[in-house]
């Protein structure tokens, strides 16, 4: 099984990409840098500021929780080798989409990335997965769950449909006491990769059972 993986060049691209590698990934498709998170509301941008304002010290706060949470999940931070890599302005290049095309895959993942055009994505004949809600909007969201000491979100798997994203499973992120902004992504990579995890390998398992009634 053929899979590209379409993402940002965001620190965490890293540990998905290792996560799911021997899953099949053949190719990544990396944009510049992290898509910008729109925001609409003053509240939105406010919010996001503080984020980003706040996070570098809280990470110098919670290294120890970082690093039980970085152990706990064992997640792997070696590069994505280069030559596995192939880079774009965005996804919504016509670069992006001749790349894609020219690799056929079987199943796209995107992640903390450009929206596609939707055109491209209708035109496409394999699953398009995504992880929603995306990073930088999860953290606004935990923001007030942190405020308001809710200990729980939820993070889906979504897979794209001729009647946009449709999800396929759901996980709730569970947070700690201590955790806030600069433990959030870990916990929540640690709750939405398990779930992709299972849902590629079950995708493998049927391609093979499919491959084999074929040559049969």
């Amino acid at each position: 099984m053929r899979i590209v993986l379409c993402t940002g060049d965001h620190w965490s691209s890293t540990l998905v990409y290792q996560a799911i590698r021997d899953l099949g990934v053949t190719h990544v498709i990396m944009e510049d840098g992290p898509t910008p998170t729109h925001v609409d509301t003053w509240k939105g941008l406010l919010t996001q500021s503080y984020i980003r304002f706040l996070t570098p010290m809280m990470r110098r706060f919670s290294r120890e929780r970082i690093k039980e949470l970085q152990s706990r999940y064992a997640f792997c931070d070696d590069p994505i080798p280069e030559q596995r890599i192939a880079r774009v302005v965005s996804l919504q290049d016509k670069k992006a989409e001749h790349t894609i095309r020219h690799l056929q895959p079987d199943v796209i993942i995107m992640y903390e990335a450009a929206e596609m055009n939707e055109r491209f994505l209708q035109e496409m004949n394999c699953p398009i997965l995504t992880i929603t809600p995306s990073m930088a909007v999860g953290q606004r969201h935990a923001y007030w769950g942190f405020h308001t000491h809710t200990s729980r979100k939820e993070v889906q798997l979504c897979q794209w449909t001729k009647k946009g994203w449709t999800p396929l499973a759901s996980e709730v992120i569970y947070t700690g006491g201590t955790d806030n902004f600069s433990t959030f992504p870990y916990i929540y990579l640690a709750t939405s990769l398990p779930m992709l995890q299972k849902h590629l390998q079950i995708g493998s398992q049927e391609d093979t059972e499919r491959r084999q009634k074929v040559q049969a």
